[in-house]
């Protein structure tokens, strides 16, 4: 089965359909919370189905293109890697779509802000092209707009299983 809800409701369908004995397709983000990952880990533990987690970029040409030359080592050693990830709309216009009393609040939950919506990608990328298993992330969070609830901005610092100190 593939859930294919707004990103705020991927975790009750796929728990669902686990449940009832199928396997589960689901782009990021797997859920909104660290309990919910969690449920579904148990689930496909008992079930002994497959939820698989896509993410979007991993399957463009260039980013295929990069992985091979990197595994082939065309490039040399990888040793810093560099993402940056822009998000479409300006702040001030989406500002002014947000209105409602609570309007903010709710698109930042459903959202997950920066790191929660874009950021997983620009990881998950460093992951793949790299072949390298991210260990610690370091995190800065921002708000370009002071009245958002959550992160408009954020930065990364993060550290690969196979760094070794030289």
């Amino acid at each position: 089965m593939s859930i294919v809800t707004p990103n705020h409701l991927h975790f009750e369908p796929a728990r669902l359909a686990l449940e009832s004995g199928f396997h589960v397709i689901i782009d990021k983000p797997i859920s909104l919370t660290l309990a919910e990952a969690r449920q579904l880990k148990k689930s496909v533990a008992k079930s002994k189905l497959i939820l698989a987690l896509t993410h979007t970029y991993t399957g463009y040409p260039m980013v295929k293109e990069a992985r091979q030359l990197i595994q082939k080592g065309a490039l040399g050693k990888c040793e810093k890697c560099m993402l940056n990830m822009h998000k479409a709309g300006s702040p001030q216009k989406l500002k002014k779509k947000i209105s409602k009393p609570f309007g903010a609040l709710i698109q930042a939950f459903r959202f997950g802000g920066t790191i929660g919506d874009i950021g997983t990608h620009a990881a998950n990328l460093a992951e793949y092209i790299s072949g390298n298993k991210i260990t610690e992330v370091c995190a800065e969070l921002n708000s370009v707009l002071k009245s958002r609830v959550l992160d408009d901005d954020g930065a990364m610092l993060v550290h690969f299983e196979n760094e070794a100190a030289e």
